[in-house]
């Protein structure tokens, strides 16, 4: 048994960064991964990028650790543009395989939801009636889970109102999902805005939100009917879901009176206002 340090050998020689047969540009013509001949930016055998170089602080800092963890990188700023930009049009060809510079819609939406979340904390509580503050809370408690049935009511709606379209329930849910990224950036704007300015608006965001849905969904299935056709099924669309919605609502309501033993529930959104005390007489 020999102790002490021996000179290090390479365990596999073969996925070293060769230079026995580079290209014109210094790049090997074998995929450093699995050996195969190289076509392309990526390896067709394993799928590893042919560019492989030596490992460094600075690449591992803004590139493995940022690309590894979240893909931010390319992916994620240009899923935001995309659901800005023809957004109909870009989900639609999402769906039709064109996948590559996309972040996760869903990890998008989650990481989205976090930083509402933790915005929205740092604003003023306003002070409202005693039930409707409770019911307030049990809905922000269970925000995911209502943005995803509303997310889950808007495609039930559009598979029927725009069938045309010949997509399924699942690529209608991804095509809302991805509309409410749009919501959800319109929102976190408007948190931003009441935090720097302490100006809310109750009226603009809710504006903005249905000017968007309204181009976002026009974006999308507008080359499947003329443009009458479209209104009146984007009008339907809208009615089919308020009229879902409302029902949500109510169950959500009904479920916590059953839950608290209450038989009424007061709903006033209307922020209660401070009545200043009299001053006392002399």
């Amino acid at each position: 048994m020999k102790f002490g340090f021996r000179r290090s050998r390479a365990i596999a020689p073969e996925v070293q960064l060769s230079k026995s047969n580079p290209d014109s540009h210094g790049h090997p013509q074998n995929c450093l991964n699995c050996g195969a001949a190289l076509v392309g930016a990526y390896c067709h055998q394993c799928g590893q990028s042919a560019h492989t170089h030596r490992m460094s602080f600075k690449h591992f800092l803004l590139h493995d650790f940022v690309h590894g963890i979240w893909h931010l990188d390319k992916g994620f700023p240009a899923t935001l543009k995309k659901a800005f930009v023809n957004p109909g049009k870009e989900i639609r060809a999402y769906l039709a395989g064109k996948r590559v510079g996309w972040f996760s819609i869903l990890t998008t939406i989650v990481l989205l939801v976090a930083v509402i979340s933790f915005l929205d904390s740092k604003l003023p509580d306003e002070p409202y009636e005693e039930d409707t503050q409770e019911l307030l809370e049990i809905l922000n408690h269970n925000a995911k889970w209502i943005v995803l049935s509303f997310s889950f009511i808007f495609s039930l709606s559009s598979v029927v109102c725009f069938k045309k379209s010949r997509l399924n329930l699942s690529e209608h849910t991804i095509i809302n999902a991805f509309f409410l990224i749009g919501i959800l950036i319109i929102y976190l704007l408007d948190i931003i805005v009441d935090l720097l300015t302490g100006i809310g608006n109750e009226y603009i965001e809710p504006l903005v939100m249905v000017l968007y849905l309204t181009y976002a969904y026009y974006n999308a299935f507008s080359k499947d009917y003329t443009f009458g056709g479209w209104v009146w099924r984007y009008l339907a669309h809208w009615v089919v879901c308020i009229l879902l919605s409302a029902v949500l609502v109510f169950a959500s309501i009904i479920i916590h009176m059953s839950q608290t033993g209450k038989d009424k529930i007061q709903i006033d959104t209307t922020p209660k206002l401070e009545t200043p005390h009299a001053p006392a007489a002399h």
